[in-house]
């Protein structure tokens, strides 16, 4: 897609083949190959057969290639068939070979699967060490790095598709929010209705009011994804209700028991994950538009979060009306909001801008709400073009304030408070 314009508890069931909680968590808990005991065990010969087979017609090809390409091909059917027989280590070890053999000509393939196979290890690492899991994650997000860069400047990539490309930036986003590396990686999550059915085809036909829809989006039933006119990656999925008690029992020393009133508990969730190009005031706006074509479709939405940060329900309509209007929804994209202390109305989730959240002060004082987000509003977006320092005096509005640092909670900001000389 491109840019367009400017009272009794139920427990769910979960559905088997279509739960799926890769937008929620790293781990993919309904993965058979490593959880599900009951599950048929593969036909051994008629693997081995297929093996035999597939190996004599790449040994037919091999022998047509040219000497100097042979022991290249050769690593990389190795790399191939180690990383498919669960060795992933293995297949990272022969895939370092072929970057040897490139010779400055690396191909996007190597690193993409590279950052496979260092998933599959950091899933792998679940039983044993919890270092393990995040120093894998890291090689991965190196690995994402480098594959999206290496696509991004090359004319021809080869086989890898554009599809590939799509996830691998919908992973990187993931993996970012996971290092807490938030810079870039914005998201959104809405808790939808339990009695309203979703439909990927009514969620195509509320964003074409802002994208237009090509040939290279990637659409499956419940995922889509596609690259917006500023170059961000945008991957909404729906997920169905979490059996929490499932995953307790398989992993408790990763898993922190959920409140009994978690929303992820009893209603579906749409997830939107934005991996941000260039121009990260063009990923708000795109976070901006395409949550408001889903809160558009769906009445007495409760819950929703914007950058991990709850919006107040009552801003949901707010948002879909400026989406519509084509005004920026600052107040929930900055997640305007008084602090835990109730000592300053601040920002939250400016860390995916690059910045420190910034707040003013309004202990000892009185504001009217219109001055407070007016005022937030020139203070956001301030922050965003400069970077407020500790120490800066700056005038909103004709009021001057002082910048100073501030700590709420684990949260370093930046306070402004109003200048008493004035």
């Amino acid at each position: 897609m491109s840019g367009h314009k400017e009272d009794e508890e139920k427990f769910h069931e979960v559905d088997e083949e279509r739960f799926d909680d890769k937008e929620n968590r790293y781990f993919h808990f309904n993965d058979d190959d490593y959880y599900d005991d009951d599950a048929e065990e593969p036909d051994d010969e008629s693997f081995d057969d297929f093996s035999l087979m597939v190996g004599s017609i790449f040994e037919s090809l091999l022998s047509l290639m040219p000497n100097d390409m042979q022991e290249y091909a050769n690593n990389a059917f190795d790399a191939i068939l180690t990383a498919g027989s669960g060795l992933p280590e293995e297949s990272n070890k022969i895939l370092k070979r072929l970057r040897k053999h490139s010779k400055g000509k690396l191909s996007p393939g190597i690193p993409l699967m590279e950052s496979r196979n260092y998933k599959a290890m950091a899933v792998a690492a679940m039983d044993d060490q919890k270092d393990d899991i995040l120093k894998n994650i890291k090689h991965e997000k190196k690995a994402l790095d480098e594959f999206v860069r290496l696509y991004e400047s090359e004319a021809d990539t080869g086989s890898v598709s554009f599809d590939d490309y799509l996830n691998a930036r919908s992973e990187r986003c993931r993996v970012k929010n996971l290092l807490h590396e938030r810079k870039g990686a914005l998201s959104a999550m809405i808790v939808i209705p339990d009695e309203r059915e979703f439909s990927m085809e009514e969620i195509l036909e509320a964003l074409s009011a802002y994208y237009d829809g090509t040939d290279d989006d990637e659409y499956a039933e419940f995922s889509y994804s596609f690259l917006s006119e500023h170059e961000n990656c945008i991957c909404i999925q729906y997920n169905d209700p979490v059996d929490f008690s499932r995953i307790m029992a398989m992993a408790p020393e990763y898993i922190e028991e959920p409140l009994p009133d978690d929303p992820y508990c009893n209603n579906p969730s749409i997830s939107v994950i934005i991996d941000a190009g260039k121009d990260l005031l063009s990923a708000a706006w795109d976070l901006e538009q395409v949550t408001a074509a889903i809160c558009g479709l769906y009445s007495g939405i409760e819950y929703m979060e914007i950058n991990d940060f709850p919006v107040n329900p009552a801003l949901i309509p707010l948002i879909v009306k400026e989406a519509s209007d084509g005004i920026f929804c600052d107040p929930v994209l900055y997640g305007y909001s008084l602090s835990s202390d109730r000592k300053f109305f601040r920002t939250h989730g400016m860390d995916v801008f690059g910045c420190h959240d910034i707040g003013i002060c309004i202990e000892n004082r009185k504001y009217s709400d219109d001055n407070l987000l007016q005022w937030m509003s020139s203070a956001s977006a301030m922050m965003m073009r400069h970077k407020v320092k500790t120490g800066e005096e700056i005038s909103i509005c004709g009021v001057v304030f002082s910048a100073e640092t501030y700590k709420d909670g684990d949260n370093d900001m930046i306070v402004l408070r109003e200048s008493d000389n004035e």
